[in-house]
């Protein structure tokens, strides 16, 4: 499949290739999480000389591992704590009207919502260290077009090249790749800001691209970006808008498909995430 799609009268060029690409990040999985054994790497050989670095490492990762356990029970208790609150209030009000009760039961609903979101999110990033169980082929061109289908208007100006990529792997945890890009992209812009998504493939495998305008990305907190719970802008946490998941989902799941990703920060501000994948097998 192959297409060109503009919106809002967009022209612009795709972002100039860099020449002097970004290495691939291959990040550990999110802590509390395990990868099947059939996608695990080997584990590196210890010496006895490095026994106290060892320790080191192993201290390091059971601090990840507390870490996230403790933002992942923040972000579910705090709306059940809000949700507590708001039904106390109601209830010791004798004189509450019915206006009153329904304005109380939306925000309910709403915070019902967040944390319905969270939890499949958490799910999914868990699905996704879990391995890829059924695989078949895939088209990353329609992902990406229906995942494009579904960007809100008015939006930022989006401009695609999708031409056919195969890869083969999990259907759902691809089109959720894909998906979670996006919305990555159309969230963490700029009014009158713009996306750009490309697929193809060569020799090497498919590559997906997905590039965004948005507010300038210290390189050195790009890495941080694909962890769990991150949020470069503090206020998107305290607003609960955001879960701060995507990209860490967008990680693991290129891992089980044994991708690799390539997050750069655009110096006039944005980020470009380049998946690549290895060669589909012949049909």
């Amino acid at each position: 499949m192959s297409g060109r799609t503009a919106r809002q009268g967009s022209t612009r060029t795709p972002e100039t290739p860099d020449p002097n690409p970004a290495p691939a990040v291959r990040h550990e999985p999110a802590p509390g999480f395990a990868i099947s054994p059939s996608f695990a790497r080997p584990a590196p050989r210890r010496s006895t000389a490095g026994a106290g670095r060892g320790h080191d490492a192993d201290g390091i990762g059971s601090e990840a591992q507390r870490r996230f356990v403790a933002n992942a029970s923040h972000e579910l208790r705090t709306p059940l704590t809000l949700q507590r609150a708001m039904a106390e209030v109601a209830l010791a009000d004798p004189d509450a009207s019915a206006g009153s009760l329904r304005a109380v039961l939306t925000r309910l609903l709403a915070s019902g919502r967040h944390q319905e979101r969270l939890i499949e999110a958490l799910l999914t990033l868990a699905r996704g260290h879990q391995g890829v169980r059924h695989p078949e082929p895939v088209d990353l061109a329609e992902l990406a077009a229906r995942s494009l289908a579904r960007v809100p208007e008015p939006g930022p100006r989006v401009r695609s090249d999708l031409r056919p990529a195969p890869v083969y792997g999990d259907a759902a945890l691809l089109d959720r790749l894909v998906a979670n890009l996006l919305d990555n992209a159309v969230h963490h812009n700029v009014p009158g800001g713009w996306i750009e998504i490309t697929t193809r493939a060569d020799q090497a495998g498919a590559i997906l691209t997905v590039a965004n305008g948005g507010p300038l990305i210290p390189p050195d907190r790009v890495s941080a970006l694909l962890q769990p719970f991150q949020r470069l802008d503090p206020a998107r946490r305290a607003s609960g808008d955001r879960l701060g998941l995507g990209l860490s989902i967008v990680q693991a799941i290129a891992q089980a498909h044994h991708a690799a990703l390539r997050p750069r920060p655009l110096p006039q501000g944005g980020l470009q995430v380049t998946i690549a994948f290895p060669p589909a097998p012949p049909s």
